[in-house]
């Protein structure tokens, strides 16, 4: 019958194989060349002299027990070998778990995935110190699995054997295993398979739609613990799994939610997801001219508050965000311009009148078209513009609140807020007007003066 090579791995631990497996194996393999070495010499004096006899030096009982070399139901015999008593024991407690583990690994039935393999040879010591540290065994109802010992023997035997100069100890022992042992153990495997391979999908199942950074942290510390407990395809489907969550945190992008001289927030994305973490982001100011004041959590990111009083007009000026996650490492340059909230009006294009109703001697209504400049970034507010001629009357428009943000300039088209004379407005007999514009910032209230500023009108 086939033998179940992950059976044998899952079952090594549950078994609670101790380290001292690796110092039997070398005392078995020095056994086998003390062995090796007395029987290549033994043939070569094999056409001198006669084989030498095998003579008993020692055993703990007068008589050898009847059950020695026969096979009894319920029962495991064994014999293990070594050049001391204590590596014969060894090699026989050895030789009794390996008995178990065939014995189970021939009677479980898990999934198709499964590997499996006609003999597993020397590769169960292997398999031992492998998997003797895995993970806690959810099977703590199975009596069985307290330890296999030697005081759980039911007998014993050992006898120290004597061949020319080589001596050799054989431990030889009696372990009661039972079918029902055996069910019991057949049934903890195979739910511990089971817990394997859920606990395998749950986390592949959900990689594309997890968005906290130390839950993909935690799942891929978790894929890293199972990974070693595949020998099938499971293995390749961890692999990937990790290898999935690595490349969605290396994808991880800031991105600026709003950003003000003096304050910045962001988020974490992977495309139109946002990601979040509890983990606080590094920040820096490289230029070293502008003071951090508070890293704290949005409410789906996090929000930097910064002063830059100390700083100069300079295109390098930048605040440095930078997250340090456990599998890779996300960063982004905010710049910042120390003028952007900074508001300086001003006028240097004509002021332009557009008729769109007119009689012989009057414009019944009409377009202002005003064009605002803006030396900073700042944001303003245009209140009301006042325009006074030399020969006519004053043109006032009010309640305009037009609001506008940025360098450069910005346009006003306003409506005519009464009847103007043909002749008293024209621009043939007014080309320049004075006046007032009137906008605030924040609330705060600024006048802007005009002088001789050029004014075109369409009559």
């Amino acid at each position: 019958m086939k033998k179940t090579l992950q059976s044998i791995m899952l079952l090594a631990f549950m078994l609670g194989i101790v380290a001292s497996t690796s110092l039997v194996a070398q005392n078995v393999m020095s056994t086998k060349k003390v062995q090796a070495g007395s029987a290549t010499e033994s043939v070569t004096k094999q056409k001198k002299q006669k084989p030498q006899k095998i003579k008993e030096v020692d055993s703990n009982k007068n008589k050898r027990p009847k059950w020695i070399n026969t096979i009894q139901k319920d029962y495991i015999i064994v014999t293990g070998s070594g050049a001391t008593l204590d590596a014969s024991q060894e090699n026989a407690l050895l030789k009794v778990k390996e008995n178990i583990v065939r014995s189970v690994a021939e009677n479980i039935s898990v999934s198709s995935e499964m590997t499996t393999k006609e003999a597993m040879g020397d590769n169960v010591n292997s398999f031992f110190q492998n998997f003797e540290q895995t993970t806690q065994s959810q099977t703590g109802d199975v009596s069985f699995l307290k330890g296999i010992a030697l005081n759980k023997a039911e007998d014993y035997y050992w006898e120290e054997l004597k061949q020319g100069n080589n001596i050799t100890f054989y431990y030889h022992l009696l372990y009661p295993f039972s079918d029902l042992e055996m069910r019991k153990l057949v049934m903890a495997f195979e739910k511990a398979d089971r817990e394997l391979t859920e606990q395998l999908q749950d986390i592949l199942n959900k990689i594309e739609t997890t968005t906290i950074v130390e839950d993909m942290e935690s799942d891929i510390t978790t894929l890293e613990k199972l990974l070693p407990k595949f020998l099938d395809t499971r293995k390749t489907k961890t692999e990937v799994g990790i290898n999935q969550i690595k490349s969605r945190l290396k994808s991880i992008n800031i991105v600026a939610v709003t950003k003000t001289n003096g304050s910045i927030e962001y988020e974490l994305k992977i495309g139109s997801q946002t990601i979040t973490t509890n983990r606080k982001p590094q920040v820096t100011n490289p230029t070293k001219c502008a003071t951090i004041n508070g890293i704290e959590p949005s409410r789906t990111g996090w929000r930097i508050s910064f002063e830059a009083k100390y700083c100069y007009d300079d295109p390098n000026n930048l605040i440095r965000v930078k997250h340090t996650f456990r599998h890779a490492t996300v960063s982004h340059d905010f710049y910042f311009d120390i003028d952007e909230d900074k508001v300086q009006v001003f006028m240097h294009a004509p002021i332009i009148f557009s008729a769109t109703e007119q009689d012989d001697s009057n414009v019944t209504s009409g377009k202002v078209t005003f064009t605002i400049s803006n030396k900073y970034g700042g944001t303003f507010t245009v209140d009301r513009i006042i325009l006074n001629y030399a020969k006519a009357p004053p043109i006032m428009f009010e309640n305009i609140t037009q609001t506008f943000t940025g360098k450069g300039d910005h346009t006003i088209i306003i409506d005519l807020p009464n009847e103007l004379d043909k002749k008293l407005y024209t621009s043939r007999m007014h080309t320049v007007v004075d006046g007032f514009i009137y906008y605030n910032i924040k609330g705060k209230q600024e006048t802007y003066k005009l002088y001789q500023n050029k004014v075109t009108t369409s009559w």
